[in-house]
């Protein structure tokens, strides 16, 4: 059983992360990020676990523009 610091950096995938930096799991985030290849996190400042899932229209532009710069990878 691998833990993610094992797993995660064997990843190629492209993900995409999104995280309040008021978040319980915010350090969690950005330390996969940090480990894993094509990943990107976006911080939301001042939101916490459920206002970041709700705030579509702050995470929806960054999405767009990941989707488009994975598809030309």
């Amino acid at each position: 059983h691998l833990g993610y610091e094992e797993f995660l950096p064997k990843n190629r995938i492209p993900i995409l992360l999104y995280c309040g930096d008021k978040d319980y799991y915010y350090p969690s985030a950005k330390r996969c990020t940090e480990i894993m290849p094509n990943s990107e996190l976006v911080t939301l400042p001042g939101l916490d676990h459920g206002e970041a899932f709700d705030r579509v229209d702050l995470v929806l532009p960054h999405a767009i523009k990941f989707l488009e710069k994975a598809s030309n990878r």
